[in-house]
């Protein structure tokens, strides 16, 4: 992955970053492409409930944050929470909203999928997260994260039938894709199924834990100790550390 250009920033999408010593070659990789000696790196993350922490502060652990300081970058986290407060919320949302704006590189760590999905699409938080990738920044979705920056990302219904998935939109960075994270978690017919309830226009990567694929327009390296698998409708391809594809 080479130096950034005006057009839209490259994409990460990472499994899961359950082993740290795994996703360094990832961060570096991610941190090079910015050519910046000290990039900037947003880090947008879930806050603790308000009985853990009140309210979250910068010195609380971020698995992500910490690997990304130890690396040489300046992290300032983005923290979704609930505001007590009209003041705060503007307050803490105008912070944000200014971390972002000022990235090299934005990181949506893992989380609840539909606390994130909820704080980002159709909001001013979601919006920035756009308008970056449009301009040039690097945007790294981690496991729930990943999945929002595809085109759609899967909600189980209570009810099996007429289907037990209904596909919901997401943030469409990456046009066309859905990302399955933690592939390997669960049994492959398991996430096979999964797969192929997906729309047949739409490209689908099940990226294994401590696994990552980074690229940009459509051109996509595999990153960590994991696969990729990618389906295409019925058709399934493996992909490891180093090889490349396009979607």
């Amino acid at each position: 992955m080479g130096r950034l250009d005006a057009m839209s920033g490259p994409v990460g999408l990472v499994g899961t970053d359950e082993s740290p010593q795994s996703m360094v070659d990832v961060d570096r990789e991610l941190l090079a492409a910015t050519g910046r000696a000290r990039p900037r790196i947003a880090v947008v993350a879930l806050a603790l409930p308000a009985h853990v922490a009140d309210p979250p502060t910068e010195s609380q652990p971020l698995g992500s944050a910490e690997r990304f300081r130890a690396l040489g970058a300046e992290v300032e986290p983005v923290f979704i929470e609930r505001p007590r407060s009209d003041q705060r919320r503007s307050v803490s949302l105008d912070a944000s909203l200014q971390a972002i704006g000022e990235a090299d590189i934005i990181y949506l760590a893992a989380g609840s999928r539909g606390l994130l999905s909820r704080a980002l699409l159709g909001t001013p938080l979601g919006n920035a997260v756009v308008d970056g990738h449009r301009r040039g920044v690097i945007v790294v979705g981690c496991s729930a994260g990943a999945m929002l920056l595809g085109c759609r990302h899967p909600v189980m219904r209570r009810r099996l039938l007429p289907t037990p998935v209904r596909w919901v939109a997401a943030l469409d960075l990456v046009p066309e894709v859905v990302v399955l994270p933690a592939y390997d978690g669960r049994p492959e017919p398991v996430m096979a199924a999964l797969a192929l309830l997906a729309s047949r226009r739409s490209t689908v990567l099940g990226i294994d834990r401590d696994t990552a694929v980074i690229g940009r327009d459509g051109s996509m390296r595999v990153y960590g100790r994991g696969r990729v698998t990618v389906w295409r409708g019925r058709h399934r391809e493996r992909f490891r550390r180093g090889d490349t594809f396009r979607l």
